[in-house]
């Protein structure tokens, strides 16, 4: 293991340890307090796109556009979580949804 996959372990294995520490606080906390830190994870996501694009680029190859469209959709995810808890999801209209079609005539089973 290189000193910077080393590194990377130890980061990532302590990164663990505090989302473990911090689970019980997080199950007790009210949603007003988990919308803001899910509220400041996109914006943080989003503020800090480049950054995080050339951090990831260079680690896994996987090219800017890819990793862009990677940090768009997880940020929208968070905020549609929020949007969902909030109550302003979209909703679908039933005048929208298409009627069920009746069969032309009984069906029989036998």
């Amino acid at each position: 293991m290189s000193a910077q996959q080393s590194t990377m372990h130890g980061a990532v294995h302590r990164a663990a340890e505090l989302a473990h520490a911090a689970a019980p606080m997080w199950g007790r906390s009210r949603a007003q307090a988990r919308a803001a830190l899910l509220t400041g994870l996109a914006e943080a996501l989003e503020a800090n796109a480049a950054a995080l694009v050339d951090l990831a680029n260079a680690e896994t190859g996987l090219g800017a556009a890819r990793l862009n469209g990677e940090i768009a959709r997880t940020a929208f995810q968070l905020q549609g979580f929020l949007r969902r808890k909030s109550g302003q999801a979209c909703h679908i209209a039933r005048s929208t949804i298409p009627p069920l079609r009746a069969p032309r005539r009984p069906v029989v089973r036998i």
